[in-house]
């Protein structure tokens, strides 16, 4: 009987051992995808900046002196 009680042992720890690795899988599965969803948001904020930056510099130079101009 004793046979049984270790076996259940042995079976109980790589149950463990599994769950574990799985658990560490997923864990770095998510960091790499979090690495590249960083980068992408990191892009588009660059995009969004660079836009906002042209649109600024549009009406600096070209709807600002409209609206400053005197009329009278």
């Amino acid at each position: 009987m004793a046979e049984f009680g270790i076996a259940s042992g042995a079976l109980q720890v790589a149950d463990a051992g599994l769950k574990l690795a799985k658990t560490l899988y997923n864990y770095l599965d998510a960091v790499r995808k979090a690495d590249r969803e960083l980068s992408s948001l990191a892009r588009e904020v660059t995009v969004t900046s660079t836009t906002l930056s042209s649109l600024a510099m549009y009406y600096k130079t070209t709807m600002l002196p409209l609206y400053t101009r005197k009329t009278w």
